[in-house]
């Protein structure tokens, strides 16, 4: 059974800039003041379809830096996470990409079951409960950025950490979900459920969903440092760029790094043993019959 997610973001051609405004009800305490995204004038927008140019959007945006620069090159490729007509602050993009790297940490650290990065998140209390520190900047967190709206205070089942973080990551997805109807459709003589989140904020969640129903992996690009999918539905699992483009990049590196290696005296055996490949190919590289 198919499931899709059908997303379409508006981009202002213009561009966008930072103005900076009073803070917001959630701002941190530290901010003085925030800064507010607007779409530059003349206001005239093209539709971009993230989910397709980007398998692995949700995972890439987990580990964005919260940075003016950052966050214009992101919103003017993809999109805003709200309504277009809606500046959204620098905050806000702080807090929501805060509540995504988090929970896509604590399903890593379940995947792997690994106890001790799900300690960054989660305190057993001496009695045996968990308990999370369900604060962005020691405020609460905002219902829309996912878990805001369910406490975590249970006891662990014969100290099963990883259960209940387990449970944590879909209740706080589904609280999202929830919120947004699943459509019955016919595409290409086939049926499946067709979601349509109304923005960014949404579409996010619901890749992240998908990934975890699907099972999907993914992989680090060698290149750009770009997280891609990888496996059975989608690239190859030997793959290690993200794009054509990143793997003729870093062969350009390779074959410029083992120029200088020979230019500064080492061997084709060395410099074959460096970069784990045979002498053949090296000697392509350098344009050497040497040895």
């Amino acid at each position: 059974m198919a499931l899709r997610i059908e997303f379409t973001a508006n981009v202002n051609k213009a561009g966008y800039e930072w103005r900076e405004g009073p803070p917001r009800d959630g701002t941190p305490k530290s901010w003085k003041s925030d800064f507010y995204l607007y779409a530059r004038e003349p206001l005239e927008t093209e539709e971009r379809r993230p989910f397709a140019d980007d398998p692995a959007l949700f995972r890439n945006m987990a580990a964005m830096q919260c940075t003016k620069d950052r966050i214009a090159g992101f919103v003017g490729e993809h999109g805003t996470l709200h309504a277009q007509i809606q500046p959204v602050s620098l905050s806000d993009w702080d807090e929501f990409l805060w509540s995504l790297r988090s929970l896509v940490t604590i399903w890593d650290c379940v995947h792997e079951r690994d106890t001790t990065g799900l300690a960054n998140y989660f305190t057993v209390t001496p009695d045996g409960r968990v308990q999370n520190p369900d604060t962005y900047d020691g405020q609460p967190v905002r219902a829309e950025y996912a878990w805001s709206n369910w406490k975590l205070d249970r006891n662990v089942v014969d100290g099963e950490l990883i259960t209940v973080a387990h449970d944590y990551v879909l209740r706080a997805i589904n609280s999202v979900l929830m919120l947004q109807p699943l459509s019955l459709e016919e595409s290409h003589a086939a049926y499946g459920f067709y979601m349509y989140p109304p923005h960014l904020s949404e579409a996010v969640w619901y890749q992240f969903a998908l990934a975890i129903i699907e099972g999907a992996e993914y992989h680090r690009c060698f290149s750009c440092d770009k997280v891609f999918e990888r496996g059975p539905n989608a690239n190859r699992k030997s793959r290690l760029y993200c794009s054509d483009s990143c793997r003729v990049k870093a062969h350009r590196v390779r074959v410029n790094q083992a120029r200088e290696m020979r230019k500064n005296g080492k061997s084709l055996r060395q410099i074959a043993a460096e970069f784990q490949t045979d002498m053949q190919t090296v000697k392509r590289w350098v344009n050497d019959k040497g040895k």
